[in-house]
């Protein structure tokens, strides 16, 4: 029996939580799907380029303060024009990566909300549609958060929590970058407070799970005798096994990202519904149609 899942409804605060799990452990398999055929193309190239720069990272690391020659070469390897470019190179291709699996999840849920399936052909569409948008998104909120931080700490917290919803908004309302703004403003009106909460919880919750593919890094290092961050005696072995658990951890993390675009989403419809009622309105208008 197909299991039906309910996008559009009011939730309580417990709710938002609850469901982003449910919605992922009942859709892992088409979200999955998703996750291979749209993130990881991107993804691959940004784990080589992490593997790359964190085993050069450990490298440049064994040196002697105490000898001249050894800390110019120190920053000779952590300035190296390779290095620079790989780590360039990182950030360019995280913030497409950022945007893809944004729009692919938020993708896929729009297209299960609006024909009950994960249309692959669909998510495509909306990701080279919304791209150009995305990217400009990302660069306002960006900017904004990063001119209220550095004004007041306080403004970046409430901005951080409006913005909660700008992915979601700009994929399911179909609106500029302009009107994506004003509708998070309006949604979050009267609901700043409880959005923060249920974010912040979250958050929490997220932060102990990611804290978990951090201990496999930890334990590497501490029976490797680095408890002191000495990698003096760091073999080349040493130094690729931890490069590749860093990795892996980064892979971890970025399937947890899932988690976080699926609760955005849901407390975009959670807002959505209580400011316009668009379920109620659709639910009216189809028995008009009978």
């Amino acid at each position: 029996m197909e299991t039906k899942f309910n996008l559009e409804k009011t939730r309580e605060f417990g709710e938002l939580i609850s469901d982003t799990f449910n919605f992922a452990k009942i859709f892992r398999n088409e979200l999955w799907q998703v996750f291979l055929k749209f993130v990881i193309p991107f993804l691959v190239p940004v784990l080589l380029l992490s593997f790359y720069t964190q085993y050069s990272a450990t490298s440049s690391l064994n040196f002697d303060p105490s000898d001249p020659a050894s800390i110019e070469n120190f920053f000779t390897e952590s300035f190296s024009s390779g290095l620079v470019l790989a780590n360039i190179a990182t950030i360019v291709l995280s913030i497409i990566l950022f945007i893809v699996l944004e729009l692919s999840i938020l993708g896929a849920i729009k297209s299960y909300k609006e024909t009950g399936s994960f249309s692959i052909e669909s998510i495509s569409v909306q990701i080279k549609s919304n791209f150009g948008n995305s990217l400009g998104l990302s660069f306002l909120v960006g900017l904004i958060l990063v001119v209220s931080f550095i004004a007041c700490f306080l403004p970046s917290i409430y901005f951080a929590i409006v913005f909660t919803i700008a992915f979601p908004v700009l994929v399911f309302k179909k609106v500029g970058v302009g009107e994506v703004i004003n509708e998070c403003f309006r949604l979050i009106k009267d609901n700043w407070w409880a959005t923060f909460g249920v974010v912040l919880v979250f958050g929490i919750i997220i932060s102990i799970i990611g804290l978990v593919f951090t201990i496999p890094t930890a334990m590497y290092m501490w029976l490797s005798g680095l408890v002191d961050a000495d990698f003096s005696s760091f073999s080349s072995t040493d130094k690729i096994i931890l490069a590749s658990i860093t990795t892996i951890s980064t892979f971890l993390q970025y399937l947890l990202n899932v988690l976080a675009i699926i609760l955005s989403a849901l407390i975009y419809f959670n807002l959505n519904e209580q400011k316009y009622g668009e379920a109620d309105l659709d639910e009216i208008n189809q028995i008009g149609d009978y």
